[in-house]
């Protein structure tokens, strides 16, 4: 069951996104894998390596009492992300800066979940969300390009996949909320400045990780056009597969 999940879920990584590659246009994509990048390298590091410290936590000081760190940690990335694509909307920033912005809380929750259910033993779900914010771009795209077909329009817009991962931000800060509200524990702030102090020295190791990752895409982002991105995204996707 592990490996049909593992399958499936790295498959549809790297197939949806080039789904949505044949659909919009290559500005709008590359876009798309610039906001991913910049989620990936910058969700996990503004949840200050509280998700990090999931498997010593529960493994080697057995605190049971995780949730309400990880709901926490998401919940401040999602205020933030959500905070920060208003002032570069009103700054007049740009559709690919909010959408940025906007891609930091699914990256933060990817890792949340997945190191939380890598700790506790359940393979079969961190199958999928290993590439929790992969998953979540592609389906927004695909939901997006499917509703503007049917209504004779032209491909999505930057500008429209603000609006979706804006509904993503919203939904994962309402969970997250909740799952704090569900499950916080006394003594709160202790045990998050506990997860910081241990889950910190190993933020540099995880950035260090996405960097290699991402960094192509944030560096053709920052020099070239988001069309290069997106080309450059497209064919490093298509070599994976």
């Amino acid at each position: 069951m592990f490996l049909l999940n593992f399958g499936a879920g790295r498959s549809l990584a790297l197939l949806g996104p080039l789904a949505v590659a044949h659909l919009v246009a290559p500005a709008t994509y590359g876009a798309i894998e610039l906001a991913l990048s910049v989620g990936l390298l910058l969700g996990p590091a503004l949840a200050l390596g509280v998700p990090s410290a999931t498997p010593q936590l529960l493994l080697i000081h057995r605190d049971e009492r995780v949730p309400d760190r990880l709901a926490l940690a998401v919940l401040m990335v999602a205020i933030t992300g959500l905070g920060l694509a208003v002032g570069v909307g009103l700054a007049g920033g740009g559709s690919t800066w909010m959408l940025s912005a906007l891609a930091l809380p699914p990256a933060a929750a990817q890792l949340s979940l997945s190191l939380y259910c890598r700790a506790r033993s359940r393979r079969n779900l961190a199958a999928w969300l290993d590439n929790f914010a992969t998953h979540a771009m592609w389906i927004i795209g695909l939901c997006l390009a499917g509703a503007f077909r049917l209504a004779g329009a032209s491909a999505p817009t930057t500008a429209t996949f603000v609006v979706g991962y804006a509904f993503i931000a919203l939904a994962l800060t309402f969970a997250a909320g909740l799952a704090l509200h569900r499950f916080r524990d006394p003594d709160l702030g202790r045990r998050y400045q506990e997860a910081i102090k241990i889950g910190l020295p190993m933020l540099a190791n995880s950035l260090g990780m996405s960097f290699v990752a991402t960094g192509a895409r944030l560096l053709i982002g920052l020099t070239l056009s988001v069309a290069d991105v997106g080309v450059y995204s497209f064919v490093f996707r298509l070599a994976g597969v």
